[in-house]
């Protein structure tokens, strides 16, 4: 890491700490490893927008990734391989992860159309909340997969393609 680099993530956690002490909001390093938002812009009048940047990206990404596992349509390759190997109690986790995703993504739109200061910082306590339920969810079913992966795999090869 360059000096830059560290100066830039001192500055915004202290910039953060400001934000922490007002709002209760999770530690600075939780959110950091969670959602990487030691990119955030800390030279900002909305900086907590720039906080909920790096957390929207996350479980943006991930409920593109569950929408493949849940509705495989147009899916790659590696998204049915997985669909073959989830049973149907973990469908069903995945499906509560994803209702959880898509509340987020409508207060997230929600929050774009009209916030607060205060607002935005519930909203960060609640997303941390959130992605830390979501999180075992996606592992405990991603476990499952790696642990069946192979036999899976083996079992396609016996078919007929062409």
């Amino acid at each position: 890491m360059t000096k830059e680099e560290k100066e830039h993530i001192e500055k915004l956690k202290e910039r953060f700490s400001e934000y922490q002490k007002k709002y209760s909001l999770p530690e600075f390093s939780e959110l950091n490893k969670e959602f990487g938002i030691e990119k955030s812009e800390f030279e900002t009048d909305f900086f907590l927008k720039e906080i909920i940047k790096g957390i929207a990206d996350k479980f943006q990404n991930y409920m593109r990734f569950l929408e493949n596992l849940i509705n495989p349509v147009n899916a790659s390759m590696f998204a049915f391989s997985l669909v073959k190997i989830i049973d149907n109690e973990k469908k069903t986790k995945l499906n509560e992860a994803y209702k959880k995703i898509a509340e987020f993504e409508i207060k997230l739109i929600k929050l774009d159309l009209k916030s607060s200061e205060e607002s935005e910082a519930e909203f960060i306590k609640n997303s941390y909340k959130t992605w830390k339920e979501i999180r075992e969810e996606i592992y405990d079913v991603i476990t499952l997969a790696e642990e069946n992966w192979n036999s899976k795999q083996e079992e396609n090869k016996k078919g007929y393609f062409g």
